[in-house]
């Protein structure tokens, strides 16, 4: 078929019609036509290449006699390589290049000596197409070079050197403690740059260099996570590649999650990291020893205090408001917000966040001022629907409570809380707002002045900023009940979206003394 020949690099011309550009009329057009098309820094980044490392020696020149000229060669496969060298020995003779970049050249070829010949693989025309067909179309199912993907070249460096990056150490623990492959919920890429953010790892507790920070609890909220920046990438029809691209964007969006996350179920976590997987909002917790017992502390839970902390339901579940503590446990987030079980109730095997409404805080709420009366009336309504688990058995009434709820936590924040920089209530400008769409909006158009504390504006714009999503569903509900309606594990998850803490705001900040 073919042999290996030394060949001199004057007798190798380029080929004209290579694939990668326009026809060439001649050598120096070929070449010319060659480095627009791969790019100049490529091309020098090949020649820099090449005077450290070498050619390749598994990788042959492919060559085909020229039928004009018996002692010359065209190139088949391997033009950039040949170009390179050509580049690296007579750098004037390309005089389509610029001074700057022949002085660079020169640069990196200093104490380079340029081979006189390479050895190369003479064939015919016909293999020779063939062998460019099969390098350059692909894995062509499993034909043609398989490429390796982001996670393979990771492996390959972190086996090679003991380098490991933040996206493999993920993808190794996800597998080791959730059984699943994060690369099929988002890109290994995608994965480095958001969990690599300085800010998201500071606040997960993640360290390369620390792989006992890669513990089970942190996992499962990673998974979380990522499930729900594919979901928000998929909702707004936006690749995640660019919407989660600036270290900024994937801050502002990220950080709240994980601060609404971690409030809705505390990551129960030890050194062995034994204890707790969190899937779908719920903590399971696993082989728990020397567990404290139930105390009642979360009183910020209003009358939720008040209710039997100890509610157990035929399937283990333990639901209500119960503190959860042992001697090596470590808690992310507020300690507001810990979950955990009774000595008596080692053998349960789920523990959820508070149902629903649990956690709204209306014992902030003054009964003496008639402006609280509005939000104290709707949510105690939502607190007995929520004590009672009863959203699926009343999701209409439910819609209808979220939805007041709502104006209501906007009307008394708007008349306890002035605009930023001027001692006017903001309630002056809401007051002319007849509906809540129209209420939102105005809070949407002038939210930097009238919500000061940034991550509380990052669940409002991921509740609020897509204001057909959100809070149309609730509307449809309302006016228009004998077509629309949602169905109660819907409506259980709103609180879970941020809208909680979000209330919660409403009710309790004010900037008035």
């Amino acid at each position: 078929m073919g042999l290996i020949k030394n060949i001199e690099i004057d007798d190798l011309i380029n080929y004209s019609e290579n694939p990668r550009h326009e026809i060439g009329v001649n050598e120096s057009n070929t070449l010319k036509k060659l480095f627009v098309s791969v790019g100049r820094q490529f091309m020098l980044n090949l020649a820099e290449d090449i005077v450290k490392h070498g050619l390749l020696g598994n990788q042959q020149i492919v060559v085909v006699q020229n039928p004009e000229h018996e002692k010359k060669y065209i190139v088949y496969e391997g033009n950039r390589r040949v170009a390179a060298i050509k580049l690296l020995k007579n750098p004037e003779e390309f005089k389509f290049l610029d001074s700057a970049f022949i002085k660079k050249v020169r640069n990196i070829s200093r104490g380079y000596n340029a081979p006189k010949t390479i050895p190369c693989y003479v064939t015919d025309d016909e293999n020779a197409r063939f062998i460019m067909e099969r390098i350059h179309s692909g894995e062509d199912k499993g034909r043609g070079v398989k490429q390796w993907n982001a996670r393979e070249k990771d492996i390959f460096k972190s086996r090679q050197n003991n380098t490991k990056s933040m996206a493999y150490l993920i993808d190794v623990y996800t597998r080791k403690f959730s059984k699943l492959e994060i690369t099929q919920i988002l890109p290994f890429t995608t994965i480095e740059r958001i969990f690599n953010n300085r800010e998201i790892k500071k606040v997960i507790g993640l360290d390369i260099k620390d792989e006992k920070s890669f513990t089970k609890g942190k996992i499962e909220l990673i998974v979380v996570i990522s499930r729900r920046v594919l979901e928000e990438s998929k909702h707004k029809k936006i690749a995640v590649t660019r919407l989660f691209n600036r270290a900024r964007d994937i801050e502002d969006k990220i950080l709240p999650w994980i601060q609404e996350i971690q409030g809705n179920f505390q990551e129960y976590d030890t050194e062995t990291n034994n204890n707790v997987v969190v899937k779908n909002d719920v903590i399971d917790v696993k082989d728990v020893k020397d567990v404290k017992d139930v105390k009642n502390v979360n009183k910020s839970f209003g009358e939720v205090g008040k209710s039997d902390p100890k509610t157990i339901h035929k399937n283990n579940h333990i639901e209500d408001n119960i503190n959860i503590g042992t001697k090596d446990s470590k808690y992310i987030g507020n300690n507001d917000n810990i979950y955990g079980v009774n000595n008596k109730l080692k053998q349960s095997k789920n523990i959820q966040s508070p149902y629903f409404f649990q956690g709204i805080k209306i014992d902030c709420l003054d009964q003496n001022n008639s402006n609280a009366h509005g939000p104290i009336y709707v949510c105690r309504e939502l607190l007995k629907i929520s004590n009672k688990k009863e959203v699926e058995n009343y999701p209409l009434a439910t819609a209808f409570l979220i939805r007041a709820m709502i104006e209501q936590a906007l009307i008394y924040y708007s008349k306890r809380n002035t605009i930023q920089g001027q001692s006017k209530f903001i309630w002056e400008e809401l007051k002319h707002k007849t509906d809540l769409g129209s209420k939102i909006k105005l809070f949407n158009k002038s939210l930097t002045n009238y919500i000061l504390d940034h991550n509380i504006r990052q669940y409002w714009k991921n509740l609020f900023e897509d204001y057909e999503r959100i809070i149309d569903p609730l509307n449809w509900v309302i006016h228009r009940p004998g077509e629309f309606q949602l169905n109660g594990r819907e409506i259980v998850g709103i609180p879970r979206k941020g809208l909680l803490a979000l209330v919660n705001y409403l009710l309790e900040h004010t900037n008035v003394e």
